[in-house]
Order: structure tokens, then sequence, then C-alpha cells
């Protein structure tokens, strides 16, 4: 009897969002935002365009545990973005390279509903996920609506 064995290169904790994919873990830059303004990234020492930071990369708010999409890149120093995912000063970011997902099975490290979209675009729910479960599903993106915790998506 044959074995299927799930063999992964690279991983990522998942942020639950309907605004954005769950990137693929090249990370392209990280800091901590050192101004608010709403819809913005700002981190006066970052250098985003040397940093080919695009249009269309994810930046994650991992103090807060929120995603967003990057609009446009303003200067070097400051990113627009689709969500307004900094409600102040001094909160961790890191930005990943967007359109880079084709696809990630998932680990469910903690018990409940799973809602994701797949490849192909459907948006389905997985109800009653137990804790310790891998989804053998290519996803591209884990909604907001997911009561299911401690997500890993695996490459």
């Amino acid at each position: 009897m044959a074995t299927q064995k799930l063999q992964v290169g690279r991983a990522l904790s998942v942020i639950p969002s309907d605004n954005c994919e769950v990137p693929f873990p090249a990370v392209n830059a990280s800091g901590i935002n050192d101004s608010f303004s709403p819809f913005k990234l700002v981190d006066t020492t970052q250098t985003f365009i040397t940093k080919n930071i695009q249009v269309g990369d994810i930046v994650y708010n991992t103090t807060n545990f929120l995603g967003s999409v990057v609009t446009k890149v303003d200067s070097e120093t400051t990113l627009s973005l689709a969500n307004n995912i900094f409600g102040g000063p001094t909160k961790d970011y890191t930005i990943y390279a967007g359109g880079n997902n084709d696809g990630a099975v998932l680990y469910i490290g903690g018990s409940g509903d799973l809602r994701v979209q797949t490849v192909g675009g459907d948006v389905v729910t997985f109800y009653g996920i137990s804790g310790g479960q891998f989804l053998p599903v290519k996803v591209l993106r884990v909604l907001s609506t997911t009561s299911a915790s401690y997500i890993l998506a695996l490459w």
C-alpha cells in the first residue's frame, strides 16, 4: 500500500485576511512603522524604492495580525496600502513579494472553521476542522471569517 508524504521546503504563519493573498515567504523588507497616517506604511529608516517594493506586494502588520496590499510606492519611506492596517506607530511589519503564491497547503494547529479561496478561485468553508490537521487543498487566501487558529502555509 502506498503512503502519501507531504514534503515542504518553506512555511509561513498565516494572517487570515479578505484583503490579500497568503504571501510566499520571500521577505523584501521588515521593520517598525515610526509614524501613523491612514492607509500608509511610514518608516523613515527604510528604502522602499531601493529595495524594489512594488505595487501588489503584501504587507503583514505582525503586531496586530492584519494584512494589506501595496497600492503605491510613494517614496523611499512611505507606501500606500489598500487597507488601514496600522492604527498608530510602532507596529512591526513584514513586506513580501506579491504574486508569488501558486497555492499553499495548510496546517491547522487550532480547531475551528476554515474559509479559504482556492487556486481555482472557489471560496469554500471547511467546517469543524480539528487542530493538528493538514488541508491538502491548494489555497491562495485564508479569509477573515476563519475561526481555526495557528495556521501555517506550506510550499
